[in-house]
């Protein structure tokens, strides 16, 4: 089976905004002249009954046989798969799908809202494709999808594609550059970015005992719900027969009812819980190392996860370390005391300072999730090497765009400065 690369539902009526006003008036001479033969008809056949009656008879036959076909047009569903550009019609009994393989489409044309020769209404953008047989079809791009990422997922199969203002790239289009810090001025570098492993006999910041600890206080409460949820069912199930209507109803939605709490319970506090306890045992641990590279009484001390870039877009994502960071300013330096590794990088051997914004899910679709990464580099080994710096929450409440994007611009504005010093 291909994989699916992109999928949009057409927006209403597009197709029907091509027309022109000669072809919408031809049309309508087309359902006037069946209704005029629909009236000579029914005359001719001798019913005894008012013309203005077959006259509406006419016209009604006329408007069926002339609209019928734009059914298939108000709204469609595309997708985009590894072997042809697929669009379907749901009509409910009355379906139509169609298929155009990338092998005989010669160019995909996709087309901003202001490049149409002829305008199908305000911010509609549109694909076209230029057929190996000098045909050509045209379908409708919603608002939410970016026309750009588009160009750039087809150009990876092989596809000839058009788009103005756009330019071929190898990079995912899920992540952006929010904000980036210049390095051009710094200083050249004294010294070099020192990693170190963490020797074994320093405690792990995170063992493994907290993070059961952890895992039980943020999602404890919807393993409890989801058995109370089913013991409620089944209860249900058995007592059928000696429950009342009213309480067969109390036993189904709050046997349901539980298990959204608990739901609500992970989504809204659960996840914050367990962070704040992971953080305080990391701050706990670490006040027992013997040799730790920062002091995590400072104030300017935060709690980080890291993630390789991999893994930023990931809906599951793995990180590659957690621990503390320091914007050093009087060392000039950032400072990362983690669980597997402690490292040091001079300020002047930065060579990527920015914020980068990931869009979560598969490239091309409507992301579940954004989130912000401070992003450092260096050269570590004689290669090139960065890594994303995330702010984990503790507060409770929904954790969306804003607030992510808020943590990362403290944490972001503190290197900003430090750098300005040097």
């Amino acid at each position: 089976m291909s994989r699916t690369l992109l999928s949009w539902s057409e927006p209403m009526f597009f197709a029907l905004r091509f027309r022109t006003m000669k072809q919408w008036l031809l049309r309508l001479g087309i359902m006037l002249a069946i209704a005029a033969v629909s009236v000579v008809g029914l005359q001719w056949m001798g019913r005894n009954v008012p013309i203005l009656e077959n006259l509406t008879i006419g016209l009604m036959l006329g408007g069926v046989i002339v609209l019928f076909p734009d059914l298939f047009l108000m709204n469609r569903e595309l997708w985009v798969d590894e072997e042809a550009v697929h669009c379907h019609v749901n009509g409910g009994k009355l379906q139509f799908s169609h298929k155009f393989l990338l092998s005989n489409i010669e160019l995909i044309e996709l087309v901003r809202p202001q490049d149409w020769e002829q305008s199908p209404g305000k911010n509609l953008s549109g694909m076209l494709l230029h057929l190996n047989d000098q045909t050509q079809a045209v379908f409708g791009i919603p608002r939410s999808k970016k026309l750009d990422t588009m160009a750039t997922i087809l150009h990876r199969q092989g596809i000839n594609v058009l788009l103005r203002e756009w330019k071929p790239t190898t990079a995912d289009t899920r992540v952006r550059v929010e904000d980036e810090i210049s390095l051009a001025n710094l200083k050249a570098t004294t010294k070099d970015a020192e990693f170190l492993q963490l020797p074994a006999e320093e405690p792990k910041l995170n063992p493994l005992g907290v993070q059961i600890i952890g895992g039980l206080f943020g999602g404890g409460p919807l393993l409890v719900a989801l058995i109370a949820m089913i013991w409620g069912f089944v209860h249900l199930w058995r007592s059928w027969n000696e429950l009342s209507v009213p309480w067969r109803s109390a036993w189904g939605i709050g046997s349901f009812a539980v298990f959204i709490l608990g739901f609500l319970f992970i989504l809204y506090i659960g996840q914050f819980v367990e962070n704040a306890y992971r953080i305080a045992k990391g701050r706990e641990n670490l006040r027992t190392r013997l040799s730790p590279l920062l002091d995590v009484e400072d104030e300017d001390v935060f709690p980080v996860v890291l993630y390789n870039r991999e893994m930023w877009s990931n809906v599951i994502s793995r990180s590659a370390d957690f621990g503390f960071l320091q914007v050093n300013r009087r060392r000039r330096a950032i400072v990362f005391e983690g669980d597997i590794e402690r490292w040091t990088i001079p300020l002047t051997a930065l060579t990527v300072a920015r914020i980068e914004e990931a869009a979560v899910g598969q490239e091309g679709a409507e992301p579940s999730e954004i989130r912000y990464y401070v992003v450092i580099g260096t050269e570590r080994d004689g290669k090139s090497w960065e890594i994303g710096l995330s702010r984990p929450r503790t507060q409770w409440g929904s954790d969306g765009p804003e607030p992510r994007k808020e943590r990362t611009r403290q944490l972001f504005d503190e290197l900003k400065t430090a750098i300005s010093l040097v």
